[in-house]
């Protein structure tokens, strides 16, 4: 169980790292929809999509980030949404809450077809709320980071349930 707890640990470590040095496209319209052949999902207006990358540079299209920022570069410093899919394929780890300071269970929260369960904690001296899925074989990880740099965003957003609700895998 320890050695589970480190590696979900380390994967988060490095989810969070290869998400800072990630290439990251603006969104200069309307709402757009992102697909990149194996995750797909509606962007609103003034979010930018941080695709993440593997050490070669190669996007890894089961893992990204959509940061409530409409200039990219300030998208590490806002909140943001990070999504991890899985599939037949590639299974995801749940990750426990027990790793976390203050980790407590959050309301179960339907949406898009999908029924999330989920606790909120701190790590790494921010707020997140962890929210994970299974829709039939396809797996959603869905991870709030809503007070990054200040702003603010929530699961009552109407952006953010547009992003969560049209998340969609292969």
């Amino acid at each position: 169980m320890k050695k589970t707890k480190k590696i979900t640990a380390v994967l988060l470590i490095l989810l969070m790292a290869v998400a800072a040095v990630a290439c990251s496209s603006g969104n200069a319209g309307k709402s757009s929809v992102y697909n990149n052949g194996v995750l797909s999902l509606t962007m609103p207006e003034g979010w930018t999509i941080i695709e993440m990358k593997d050490s070669n540079q190669n996007v890894v299209k089961t893992n990204l980030s959509i940061a409530k920022a409409a200039d990219a570069s300030k998208a590490m410093s806002s909140p943001m949404i990070t999504i991890s899919y899985g599939d037949p394929d590639k299974d995801l780890l749940p990750v426990s809450k027990d790793f976390y300071e203050g980790a407590e269970d959050v309301a179960s929260w339907e949406i898009g077809g999908k029924k999330f369960e989920g606790f909120k904690a701190q790590s790494v001296g921010e707020n997140m709320i962890y929210y994970f899925a299974v829709d039939k074989d396809k797996e959603y990880q869905v991870v709030l980071w809503p007070n990054m740099g200040g702003g603010n965003i929530s699961i009552e957003d109407a952006d953010v349930q547009q992003i969560v609700k049209s998340l969609t895998g292969k």
